[in-house]
C-alpha cells in the first residue's frame, strides 16, 4: 500500500477504527504529533512524527512494527502487506519486517528518492527525476516497470501490482492482474491521486470524482460520489474522504456503515487496511470576519463603544479608527478572546464629539481557504481608507510570500484576482507601515 487503520480510538491528530484482530486500533499512548500515516493490508499501522521518527503498532508476526533502533530523519513512510518502509531526508530507503524476497534491501546506489510504496513482496521508489525503481519479488511481473516510464509524480502499490501517476494526469499500471487491477480504464485522465488495494485500484480525478477498477467489491465506486479530496484502497474495501469531513467506505463486508464517519476537523490523509481505516486530522482554519461597532456620545464625550459583531479570526488586536469632523482625542482598547473581539474599552473619552462618530475596525488577516486548487481566485478585501496593506500567499500555510507591492487603500472595499499557478493557493492581507 501507499503511505496510507467494530473498535475506535483517537490519540492526538490520529483516529483509527474498524477491525482490531491484530491490535491495529490500539493506538500507542502519547504517540506525539503525527504528519503522515500508513496502513498495511496485513494489519499493521505506521505513523511518522513531526520530529522525523516513526511509531508502529498492530500485527507484528514478521516484526513489521519493530521500528529499527535509531531510525530518524524520516520524511515519508509506506506499509506493505507484512513489511514497512521509511524514506529518510537524505533520499535513502530503510525496510523492516517480512523480507524473504529482498523487498527490504534497496538496490545499491539508489539515491534521490522522493516517495516509496510497498506491496506483498516488492517495494517501489519514485526518484526526483520522475523515474521509478522496484525491488523484491517478481513472480507476477511486479518489477517489470513499463519501458520508458517517466514524468511520474506519485506511486502506489499493494498485493503484487503497482501504479504510477504521471504529470499529465494519466495512470500506468503493471504487475499481477488476476482481477483486472492492472488494466487502466481507457481514456482515464485528469487524475490527481492514486491508490492500490490487494486486487483493485483507484484514481481520484481533479473534479473530485473517483474511478475504480479490478476487484468488483472494492472498485465499484458509489454512485454520485463527489467532492472527494483523498482516497485509499484496503484489502477488499475502499475509502474516500470528502471536503466536508465525511468518510465514505465501500467494498468488503467490513466496509459497511460501521466504517463511515464524519469529522469536524480537516482530513489531511486517509488510509485503509484490512477492515480498518486510519485518518490524520487537522484543525480547520478560522474563517475571518471583520468586526463592527457603534459609538455612544454624551455631551461631546465618547462614553462607550458597543460591539454589533465581534468578528472572528483576529490573531492580534486590530486598529480602530474613529471618524468625526469635530471630535478628537478618544482612545480605545480592544479585548480579544480566541480571535473574537469581546469588548472595546474607552480609555479616554476625548472631547468635542457633536455627532455619533463612525467606528471602523480593521479586518483580520484573510484566512486560508480550503478546497480543491483552482487556477484563479478572487479576493474581496475590507480595508481602512488611506492605510497601507500587503497581500501574501502560501502553498503550505507556514511560509508566506508577498504578492506584488504594498498598496494604499483608496476604497473601503477592494477586489483582487490572482492566478494560483503563479502565486500560492492560500491568501491573507495585513496592514503594513
Amino acid at each position: 500500500m501507499l503511505a496510507t487503520a467494530a473498535i475506535s480510538a483517537e490519540t492526538g491528530n490520529v483516529q483509527v477504527w474498524g477491525n482490531n484482530l491484530q491490535g491495529q486500533t490500539n493506538l500507542p499512548p502519547g504517540i506525539g504529533e503525527i504528519k503522515a500515516i500508513a496502513a498495511g493490508t496485513g494489519g499493521h499501522v505506521l505513523a511518522l512524527r513531526t520530529d522525523g521518527t516513526v511509531v508502529a503498532w498492530g500485527y507484528n508476526n514478521d516484526q513489521q512494527t519493530s521500528v529499527p533502533v535509531g531510525l530518524e530523519s524520516v520524511k515519508a513512510i509506506a506499509a506493505g502487506v507484512y513489511h514497512s518502509v521509511a524514506l529518510r531526508n537524505d533520499g535513502t530507503v530503510v525496510g523492516w519486517g517480512f523480507g524473504p524476497f529482498g523487498q527490504l534491501t534497496a538496490p545499491a546506489g539508489l539515491s534521490n528518492v522522493i516517495a516509496v510504496a510497498a506491496g506483498y513482496g516488492h517495494t517501489v521508489a519514485l526518484k526526483a527525476d520522475g523515474t521509478v525503481t522496484a525491488w523484491g519479488l517478481s513472480e507476477n511481473r511486479e518489477l517489470e516497470i513499463p519501458p520508458g516510464l517517466s514524468s511520474v509524480v506519485a506511486i502506489a502499490a499493494d498485493g503484487a501490482h503497482s501504479l504510477a501517476l504521471k504529470a499529465d494526469g494519466s495512470v500506468v499500471a503493471w504487475g499481477w492482474n488476476s482481477e483486472g487491477q492492472s488494466i487502466v480504464p481507457a481514456g482515464l485522465s485528469d487524475v490527481k491521486a492514486i491508490a492500490a488495494g490487494q486486487a483493485h485500484s483507484l484514481a481520484l480525478k481533479k473534479d473530485g470524482t473517483v474511478v475504480g477498477w479490478g476487484g468488483a467489491a472494492a472498485s465499484n465506486v458509489p454512485k454520485d460520489l463527489t467532492n472527494v479530496v483523498a482516497i485509499s484502497a484496503g484489502w477488499d474495501h475502499s475509502v474516500a474522504a470528502l471536503a466536508d469531513g465525511s468518510v465514505i467506505a465501500w467494498g468488503g463486508s467490513a466496509a459497511q456503515d460501521r466504517l463511515n464517519r464524519k469529522f469536524e476537523k480537516v482530513i489531511k490523509a486517509i488510509e485503509a487496511g484490512n477492515g480498518f481505516n486510519v485518518v490524520l486530522l487537522g484543525d480547520r482554519p478560522t474563517i475571518s470576519r471583520r468586526a463592527t461597532a457603534i459609538a455612544e456620545v454624551v455631551n461631546g464625550f465618547l462614553v462607550a463603544v458597543k460591539i454589533t459583531d465581534g468578528g472572528s479570526g483576529y490573531s492580534v488586536a486590530p486598529i480602530i479608527r474613529i471618524f468625526d469632523e469635530s471630535g478628537t482625542g478618544a482612545e480605545l482598547r480592544v479585548v480579544l478572546v480566541d480571535g473574537v473581539i469581546t469588548a472595546i474599552v474607552v480609555e479616554n473619552a476625548g472631547r468635542g464629539y457633536s455627532t455619533i462618530p463612525v467606528v471602523k475596525i480593521a479586518s483580520p488577516p484573510h484566512s486560508p481557504r480550503l478546497g480543491i486548487r483552482t487556477k484563479r481566485v478572487a479576493l474581496d478585501l475590507d480595508l481602512v481608507l488611506a492605510h497601507r496593506y500587503q497581500i501574501y500567499s502560501s502553498n503550505d500555510l507556514s511560509t508566506w510570500n508577498p504578492v506584488g507591492e504594498p498598496f494604499v487603500a483608496e476604497e473601503e472595499s477592494v477586489s483582487r484576482e490572482y492566478d494560483t499557478t503563479e502565486t500560492g493557493l492560500y491568501f491573507k492581507v495585513a496592514e503594513v507601515p
